[in-house]
């Protein structure tokens, strides 16, 4: 009867593990994509502060938002999103940096937004 026990708690650790093991792969690849998407938008924010275009390319913005959104924060969000929007054709630079700073984080590497994720996640529960 015991040894019925052990294997199905053997089980059941092995289905957490699993389980776990899975989320862990989701959310790596989800702070990838961010990093890149990151690096890409913070190209094209560079750029604008330094003058070398006239305005900011909304097709990588298109294409890199997304990736963006699940990993930012409500703040970082706005920050970069502000920049991006119709309000916005030509964005003033302090709003520009702003929106490189709050990239800074991704654009350094995955292992310096980690904290900042979690804090996010955490601090905007109601």
């Amino acid at each position: 009867m015991s040894s019925a026990w052990f294997g199905l708690l053997g089980v059941v650790v092995g289905g957490v593990i699993a389980s776990v093991w899975s989320w862990l792969a989701v959310v790596r690849q989800e702070l990838t994509d961010a990093m890149v998407a990151a690096r890409l938008v913070d190209e094209d924010l560079s750029l604008l502060l330094d003058g070398k275009v006239a305005h900011l390319d909304t097709e990588t913005w298109e294409t890199n938002r997304a990736a963006l959104a699940r990993v930012l924060g409500r703040e970082e969000w706005a920050a970069v999103a502000g920049v991006y929007g119709p309000d916005a054709p030509c964005p003033a630079g302090e709003q520009v940096q702003r929106a490189s700073i709050a990239l800074t984080p991704l654009v350094t590497g995955k292992r310096y937004v980690i904290p900042q994720r979690w804090r996010n996640m955490l601090g905007h529960r109601s």
